[in-house]
């Protein structure tokens, strides 16, 4: 299994253990061969890539890119700023935060969309792989 993580050197502390949860995630679900990519940008940044490929010119906090290629799942793109603003708002920790895009983005990578009835029930099982206890 291969993580690529892209983090800016102005990204906070608690973004440094990611590659380690995302591989956690991929052996969970039996991807052991698979290859990810995780960058974090800001605001502007993930604005400009919505914008670009998505036609919705505003912020968001995640975007998911599926390659669709062999073991190559794609690049998952998260807002760290925000990340940052949304876990205040929350009552989660930045890491919880960054936990939960990262599980959604790993999900969306995989076709498990908004509507897909197993979406909620994933999004659970991969909360409690590491180490959450489900909030919703």
């Amino acid at each position: 299994m291969k993580v690529l993580v892209n983090l800016p050197k102005t990204a906070p502390k608690e973004l440094k253990k990611i590659a380690q949860k995302s591989e956690a995630l991929l052996a969970a679900l039996g991807l052991s061969k698979a290859e990810l990519s995780l960058v974090f940008v800001n605001d502007e940044e993930i604005k400009e890539l919505n914008r670009k490929y998505r036609k919705k010119d505003k912020s968001t906090n995640v975007l998911s890119f599926p390659m669709g290629e062999g073991n190559i799942l794609g690049d998952i793109v998260i807002s760290w700023e925000t990340a940052q603003r949304e876990a205040k708002e929350c009552g989660f920790s930045l890491e919880e935060m960054i936990d939960f895009y990262l599980i959604h983005g790993l999900l969306h990578l995989l076709g498990y969309h908004h509507d897909h009835p197993d979406h909620e029930k994933m999004m659970h099982q991969l909360w409690k792989v590491l180490g959450h206890t489900p909030y919703w």
